[in-house]
C-alpha cells in the first residue's frame, strides 16, 4: 500500500470521527426552510470554518503517522488491521502486534477528542453553529445556485 493511500485512510478516520459527532445534530429537511436561510455572511464563515478544518486535517495526517509509528508499528501494517477490523474480518498478529495496535488505537482516539474540541473552537472562532455548518454543508451537496455563491465568495 503507498503513501497515498495509507494517508487516505488516516483522513478517513480523522473525518469519520469529526462528521460522527457534527452529524448527531443533523439538519431536519423543516429546519432549512423559513428564517434558516443561508446568507453571504454565513457562507464567508463557512469557508473561514472550512479552510481551518482542513489545515487542522493537514497537520493531523503527519501527527497519526508518528503515533502509528512511534508505537512500533508500521503504517501499512497498521492500515492492513484497520481495514480488516472495520471490515469484520479475522486478521492474524503476533501479541506484540496485537498490543501496539490497541495501543495506537487508543493514542488516535484520543488524538481524535481533542481535534474534535479544535474543531469546535474553529467553529466558535468564526460564529457558526454546527447546525448551520452542517446545514450548509448537506445543502451545498445538491443546491447549485448556492455552489455559485460560495464560488463567488471564495473568489472575492
Amino acid at each position: 500500500m503507498n503513501l497515498k493511500k495509507t494517508t487516505a485512510i488516516f483522513t478517513v478516520l480523522l473525518m469519520a470521527v469529526f462528521t460522527f459527532n457534527l452529524t448527531a445534530q443533523t439538519v431536519t429537511p423543516s429546519q432549512k426552510q423559513g428564517d434558516d436561510k443561508i446568507s453571504d455572511a454565513d457562507l464567508k464563515k463557512y469557508t473561514k470554518v472550512s479552510d481551518g478544518l482542513s489545515e487542522m486535517q493537514q497537520n493531523s495526517r503527519a501527527e497519526m503517522e508518528a503515533i502509528v509509528k512511534d508505537n512500533g508499528m508500521e503504517l501499512n501494517r497498521f492500515s492492513e488491521i484497520s481495514r480488516a477490523k472495520q471490515s469484520g474480518n479475522e486478521i492474524e498478529m503476533t501479541g506484540e502486534e496485537e498490543k501496539n495496535y490497541n495501543t495506537i488505537s487508543r493514542k488516535i482516539q484520543e488524538y481524535n477528542q481533542k481535534n474534535q474540541q479544535k474543531a469546535m473552537q474553529i467553529l466558535k472562532k468564526h460564529s457558526l453553529s454546527q447546525q448551520k455548518f452542517m446545514q450548509i454543508r448537506q445543502q451545498l451537496r445538491s443546491d447549485k445556485e448556492l455552489q455559485t455563491r460560495l464560488k463567488n465568495i471564495q473568489e472575492q
